[in-house]
C-alpha cells in the first residue's frame, strides 16, 4: 500500500532524508535535484549582491525568481498543516543563508535594499 500524506508529513516533520547521498552527491528524484540547483543559484546570487531578495522579474534568472516565490508558498502551505515539499531540512538550509520567507511589499523599503 502507498504511503499516506499525513505518514509523509510526519517524516518530513522530522527531517527524513528522501534521497541517498553517494560519494558526497545527492542522488534521488529530480524534484530534490532541482531543488538543490535553485538552491545553489540562490547562494550565487547571494553572494554577488549580499542578499537572497531575487527581484520580480528577474531577467537573468527568472527561474529562480519563481523558485525563490515557490519556497514562500510552499513554507506558507506547510505552517497551515497543507501538503508540501517544504521540508525541515529545506527550511534550515534556506535560514542558514538568510532566506527572507516574507517578501517585502513596498516598493521604497526594497529599492532600498536592491
Amino acid at each position: 500500500a502507498p504511503i499516506t500524506t499525513e505518514r509523509v508529513q510526519m517524516l518530513n516533520d522530522i527531517g527524513f532524508q528522501w534521497d541517498a547521498i553517494s560519494n558526497g552527491k545527492l542522488i534521488g528524484n529530480r524534484n530534490n535535484t532541482t531543488w538543490t540547483t535553485q538552491y545553489e543559484e540562490l547562494r550565487e546570487f547571494k553572494a554577488r549582491v549580499g542578499h537572497c531578495r531575487v527581484p520580480h522579474r528577474y531577467e537573468e534568472s527568472p527561474s529562480l525568481e519563481f523558485w525563490v516565490r515557490q519556497q514562500r508558498c510552499d513554507y506558507n502551505q506547510l505552517k497551515r498543516g497543507k501538503h508540501s515539499p517544504m521540508t525541515t531540512r529545506r527550511i534550515q538550509m534556506l535560514n542558514d543563508i538568510g532566506f527572507e520567507w516574507v517578501a517585502s511589499t513596498n516598493k521604497k523599503a526594497w529599492m532600498k535594499w536592491y
